[in-house]
């Protein structure tokens, strides 16, 4: 079990976070961490970062850490600032109105933790940690599904996904990176709402799907994106060209490649220019991405 052999971090910006949760909790505020440093702790991961959610209200955040930025504050969320100077989300407990841009939401209302989780995108990212007390909220059932390598969107699979359609592409970097099995009705959603992956901005996507070739696995990672049809969606070559350019895209990533990005999008897109697709239309194709001019001229 995750939950009874948990590693805690021990380094400064760990420490950093812990102090901000304590001082919350000293004003009687519940608070916690959240997200995906929780699962990479439970995981035996060292987290990237730190989101902190609270029963704490954004003025009374920004009372206790006045030297706070509150631009996020229309969706609840202060940036605290450590003496240190490291930065923290902390995000007041909340659940949202509808998404008009398949973004962010119109409107939110503040909540309690069950509330809050329900919002979240995937069961393993709605798992709540209180370093102080050394305590686990799991009101999704996270801890179970991350046991048992299964990523579960939470409550309706289709309307979460057109909440924030870049959840589309999440799914697939975290079913690759953490060597996860997508949930059948989860997978149908995605597979249904693939078409919504035109409307995220070509350097979102790019950052997305870098992340998902070198953070996971590339071959697991590319077939996912076949099988939901959102190559097909990104690059309509695909359609009429599909199983032979994916076939050897596929073949490319078995090679040894660097995790980086120049040798993944290498990989990539080497294969259109062996199999005769003009370079006028890869090049359409990388500025569909907004791949850097730089890697481009590696290319073609």
């Amino acid at each position: 079990m995750f939950a009874d052999n948990i590693k805690y971090p021990d380094d400064n910006r760990w420490q950093a976070g812990v102090n901000i949760i304590r001082r919350l909790q000293d004003q009687n505020w519940a608070a916690y961490f959240v997200g995906g440093s929780v699962r990479d702790i439970l995981l035996g991961l060292k987290p990237g970062d730190y989101d902190i959610a609270t029963s704490c209200r954004p003025k009374d955040i920004l009372r206790l850490f006045p030297d706070s930025d509150k631009i996020g504050i229309r969706y609840g969320v202060i940036s605290v600032k450590t003496n240190e100077g490291d930065k923290f989300q902390v995000a007041t407990f909340r659940r949202d109105d509808t998404h008009s841009d398949g973004r962010r939401p119109n409107r939110i209302f503040f909540s309690d933790l069950t509330g809050d989780s329900a919002r979240r995108d995937f069961t393993i990212n709605a798992i709540y940690l209180d370093p102080v007390n050394r305590e686990i909220s799991d009101p999704q059932n996270g801890i179970s599904d991350l046991e048992s390598k299964i990523l579960r969107i939470i409550g309706n699979p289709i309307r979460r996904l057109r909440e924030d359609h870049l959840r589309i592409l999440r799914a697939i970097r975290f079913a690759s990176r953490f060597d996860l099995i997508i949930e059948k009705e989860s997978f149908q959603a995605i597979k249904k709402s693939a078409s919504l992956v035109d409307k995220i901005s070509p350097d979102r996507i790019l950052d997305e799907l870098t992340r998902t070739f070198t953070g996971g696995d590339r071959i697991f990672s590319l077939e996912l994106l076949h099988k939901t049809g959102i190559l097909a969606i990104l690059w309509d070559i695909f359609i009429a060209n599909g199983e032979k350019l994916y076939s050897a895209i596929h073949d490319s990533f078995k090679l040894e490649l660097e995790p980086i990005p120049a040798g993944i999008w290498t990989a990539f897109f080497a294969p259109w220019k062996d199999l005769g697709i003009p370079d006028e239309q890869i090049e359409h194709a990388m500025r569909r991405i907004n791949l850097p001019r730089k890697l481009k001229k590696t290319i073609i």
